[in-house]
């Protein structure tokens, strides 16, 4: 949801001062894709970082809970 509200906020940024401009309709098809990728590739890198944080913390978690069990100290 956030990507679709980022892309099209990205969208008009980019087309709405251009429509009235001498620019062909493919350079402004062309500059709103770049934008909607642009924004859905920062969106993904942002989840990525937060899904391999979470893996971290679940591999810590684990080890430690194995620990535990063992009986182990650290």
């Amino acid at each position: 949801m956030l990507a679709l509200i980022v892309s099209g906020a990205a969208l008009f940024g980019l087309t709405g001062p251009a429509l009235g401009a001498d620019s062909s309709l493919k350079d402004d098809s062309r500059k709103a894709g770049r934008a909607a990728g642009g924004a859905v590739r920062e969106v993904v890198q942002g989840v990525k970082k937060a899904g391999k944080e979470i893996g971290s913390a679940a591999k810590e978690g684990g080890k430690e809970f194995r620990r535990a069990v063992k009986g182990e100290s650290r």
